[in-house]
């Protein structure tokens, strides 16, 4: 019995990662930009519920200066997803900042110096980054995604001549 469990689990798992591996760069480019433009905005227009629901800040020049930095971000990751033009330079910002905030948060959560709310957006920045982890495994095997990262390749994965 604990084996069909086992199977069925598996199955439900790898459907879900094999959905995870269909979407593209570009969307998750996309996606990760209108989070991350979502969450710099929060502090930039209402610093109040801002530190309501993560805590008190003594240093609030420090968090506009992070949230603006994260519109920058995320506006950056947007602009190349629906561009489509989620180049290598991109897939390292998108990964490198999901690492960065996840180990950040975590650092600090543990270290009892911000909130344990911080948690809830370090397994979001977690997914992301293994995410985009997966998708580039896969894309350097797929003609069609590592045109995504040169755009010199067609879709038939051969190179194009620029006119």
């Amino acid at each position: 019995m604990s084996e069909n469990t086992n199977k069925g689990a598996e199955g439900k798992i790898g459907k879900l990662l094999r959905l995870f591996a269909r979407v593209s760069h570009a969307y998750l480019a996309m996606g990760q930009g209108i989070y991350y433009v979502l969450g710099g905005l929060w502090p930039m227009l209402g610093i109040n519920s801002f530190q309501s629901a993560t805590g008190p800040k003594t240093d609030l020049w420090l968090v506009r200066t992070v949230a603006l930095l994260l519109i920058v971000i995320g506006m950056t990751l947007f602009t190349a997803g629906i561009r489509w033009r989620v180049t290598l330079e991109i897939f390292l910002l998108g990964i490198g900042s999901a690492i960065a905030l996840t180990l950040i948060e975590v650092v600090y959560v543990v270290g009892g110096q911000i909130s344990p709310i911080y948690l809830l957006d370090s397994i979001v920045e977690s997914a992301l980054a293994v995410w985009w982890l997966f998708i580039y495994v896969r894309g350097f095997s797929n003609p069609e995604v590592c045109a995504l990262f040169d755009p010199t390749l067609t879709r038939s994965g051969q190179r194009g001549e620029h006119e």
